[in-house]
């Protein structure tokens, strides 16, 4: 929907943007990588409604309304709890492999896992 200027309405970006981000977050925690796969497209859909919002709220003069600011105050946090989620699963992932490739060399003497150079073109069987 767009305002009698023309550009999009500033209410309906934030709203766009915030079902994005949230349904973004659906997919990304679940256990379906399928689920996961989609989650960009939902982030760029909400990349999309901000910067609608962005272009809205530039083409007017008078200052954004008390529930513009609370909207994108909760834009922001959205998108700070979706970069907490993509850190966990990032020192998830690394954690993961660091166990998985402990598993496949063993342990130095310290106790630390031994590093595994990851070679394409070796494969590596346990039996």
């Amino acid at each position: 929907m767009t305002n009698q200027t023309g550009n999009p309405d500033p209410a309906v970006s934030i709203e766009n943007a915030a079902a994005a981000l949230s349904r973004a977050k659906t997919l990304i925690t679940t256990a379906n990588v399928e689920d996961s796969r989609y989650c960009e497209t939902e982030l760029v859909a909400a990349i999309e409604s901000l910067e609608n919002l962005r272009l809205s709220l530039e083409a007017v003069v008078v200052p954004p309304s008390g529930e513009i600011r609370d909207s994108t105050r909760q834009i922001r946090r959205e998108v700070s709890e979706f970069a907490d989620l993509l850190r966990q699963a990032r020192e998830f992932h690394a954690g993961w492999s660091a166990l998985s490739d402990s598993g496949t060399a063993g342990y130095d003497a310290a106790g630390v896992p031994a590093r595994i150079e990851r070679d394409p073109t070796r494969v590596a069987l346990k039996g």
